[in-house]
């Protein structure tokens, strides 16, 4: 072997020595001799809080206080952050009156239905904007939004929260993702690295009536399977690392999007689909008593110098539509719009780089909330 080539594979390899040293040093797991993708998956589903539901798939877990590990990638890199989510006894997500701990709660709740976005994912307990709402409006907010729920779902929760409480307004959020999703007939996710059966609805053209399907659900197992370089070289922390960034989807074993086809989708249009769910949530409205107002929320767009904020037309379309059937809506694309030409670095401060709010972002939302939901109540922040 000539001496260079030499000289740079022992460079290599001390440099790669010295990467994986440091590493196990610093993670305080110089001796481990765990695989840590193996380690990571399992951590993730042991403390990531969800419950397996015959009729939504999946739902928010009872009576849990947990330190919740987010781990998501995205065109910024691999996103992690600790938080920590609490439930109740029927799965709503607690918040804590931290900013006005003598506040007296009043009327009939407030039900927060909606996605990640709703949840707060990311964010403790105190810093989702169903949280901020209750604390501004001095009414009991319930949050019953949950990671990767699509309209579809929410439906079908409302239907069974209204068989134990009558809500005096019920809040849907609408974002683009839990709209496309009323086609999705299972759901991948890098959150929870495996793949989950769905309900879903079709729509009787003849009728315009909706048909839920795929219900009730039976949980098959996902076990991840840990095969060729992934069992090796996920014995190295320094490997580990670089892979969960580069390839993410080969590392975890989560398939791409595009492999959700053919038996991943319903193959229905999800803006019809989603105008006869909120049609059928409207009617509920009517039938129960309640308020309704729709939400829409926007994910984060990047705002750099000479970018254009882009307004999906899906939205705009569902927006029109439950405008036109009396449905009270709050579009916060104009304001988010607004800062995101004029004052970039105050909408930055909204979003975490994942995507979702910040508690910035949730007090924002609240606020425009609040403006619609009158009370007579100082506001206790």
């Amino acid at each position: 072997m000539k001496p260079q080539l030499k000289a740079l594979l022992l460079g290599v390899i001390f440099a790669v020595f010295v990467g994986e040293l440091s590493l196990r040093i610093g993670s305080k797991k110089l001796f481990s001799t765990s695989n840590f993708l193996e380690e990571e998956y399992h951590s993730q589903n042991r403390h990531t809080p969800h419950i397996d539901h015959s009729q939504l798939g999946w739902a928010a877990p009872r009576n849990l206080r947990t330190s919740v590990n987010f781990l998501a990638n995205s065109s910024l890199g691999t996103f992690e952050r600790k938080t920590i989510m609490t439930f109740d006894s029927s799965g709503f997500r607690k918040h804590w009156a931290f900013r006005c701990p003598e506040m007296t709660l009043q009327g009939s709740p407030i039900v927060a239905l909606g996605d990640s976005f709703t949840l707060g994912s990311e964010t403790n307990d105190e810093e989702t904007w169903p949280a901020h709402l209750q604390a501004l409006n001095r009414r009991e907010v319930l949050n019953a939004g949950f990671a990767r729920y699509g309209l579809d779902q929410m439906l079908i929760l409302l239907k069974d929260l209204l068989t134990r409480i009558r809500p005096e307004t019920v809040i849907v959020s609408l974002t683009l993702s839990n709209i496309l999703r009323v086609s999705e007939t299972k759901k991948i996710s890098h959150f929870y690295l495996d793949q989950s059966a769905r309900p879903y609805f079709l729509m009787d053209n003849s009728s315009k009536t909706l048909r839920l399907e795929n219900t009730p659900i039976t949980r098959k197992s996902t076990a991840l399977q840990l095969k060729g370089i992934r069992s090796v070289l996920g014995h190295s922390l320094l490997a580990h690392y670089i892979f969960r960034s580069v390839s993410f989807n080969f590392w975890y074993g989560v398939p791409q999007r595009n492999d959700l086809y053919p038996d991943g989708i319903s193959k229905s249009e999800p803006t019809n689909l989603a105008l006869l769910i909120l049609k059928e949530i409207r009617s509920l409205s009517m039938k129960y008593n309640f308020k309704l107002l729709v939400l829409i929320q926007d994910h984060y767009q990047a705002p750099f110098s000479g970018a254009k904020y882009n307004s999906s037309p899906i939205l705009t379309s569902l927006r029109d539509s439950a405008l036109g059937l009396g449905i009270q809506v709050l579009d916060l694309r104009e304001s988010l719009s607004n800062l995101f030409i004029s004052d970039p670095a105050v909408y930055e401060s909204l979003f975490f780089p994942f995507g979702h709010m910040t508690n910035q972002g949730n007090l924002f939302v609240a606020a425009e909330l609040s403006k619609i939901i009158k009370s007579h109540s100082k506001d206790c922040l």
